[in-house]
């Protein structure tokens, strides 16, 4: 296997976190968790700086991930959020890698999100970690590192303990989202667009 592969985030990666879109999903997940959970915010808190994943964290309250998917993700008004970006399009249809979306969020999430920001010929393979057994991104940035090889991999997101620290250990290469510019464990880029101008 000699070709390239990109792993990119999903929310706040593709889109930018100051999005609606993104308000919209974290105040139903916090609502989804306080009410279905009767946890306190103090204990949502503690809950999120626990572990950043959604998945995890339903599994330690013994919640179904179906019943978390159904509060947040029924009848968001995509088209209305996003726009497309014809740009990045371009961008990312210029990379020369396999381009996978790895997200925590349905499978339909995904689609919708790709389809309203004009995305989705650019992607080639999108893999939702809700619909698998996993709680975390580990696993499947493991197998897609043996198919690909660390070396050739890079992956792209807005979360560094969830997006890229999986990919990191494994030796591949990461860029951070992070509008703010702060500079960390990993190169910072204001957005996507901005990443991929400026990644080899």
């Amino acid at each position: 296997m000699t070709e390239r592969l990109m792993i990119l985030d999903l929310d706040g990666t593709c889109y930018p976190s100051s999005s609606a879109l993104t308000r919209i999903i974290d105040e139903r997940t916090t609502d989804f968790l306080l009410n279905r959970a009767g946890l306190t915010s103090a204990e949502l808190a503690a809950m999120e700086e626990r572990t950043p994943s959604i998945l995890k964290a339903l599994a330690l309250l013994d919640i179904p991930r179906v019943q978390w998917a159904t509060a947040v993700y029924e009848a968001v008004p995509y088209q209305q959020l996003l726009s497309p970006d014809p740009a990045l399009t371009r961008a990312l249809s210029r990379i020369a890698a396999h381009r996978i979306v790895v997200t925590m969020a349905p499978q339909r999430h995904a689609i919708a999100v790709l389809g309203a920001l004009g995305l989705t010929a650019a992607i080639d393979h999108t893999i939702s970690v809700y619909e698998t057994d996993h709680t975390d991104k580990h696993d499947i940035y493991r197998a897609l590192v043996e198919e690909y090889g660390a070396s050739r991999t890079t992956a792209v997101g807005d979360n560094a303990t969830l997006d890229l620290d999986p990919a990191a250990a494994l030796g591949c290469r990461c860029a951070h989202i992070d509008p703010q510019g702060r500079s960390g464990a990993y190169p910072a880029f204001r957005d996507l667009a901005q990443a991929l101008v400026t990644l080899p």
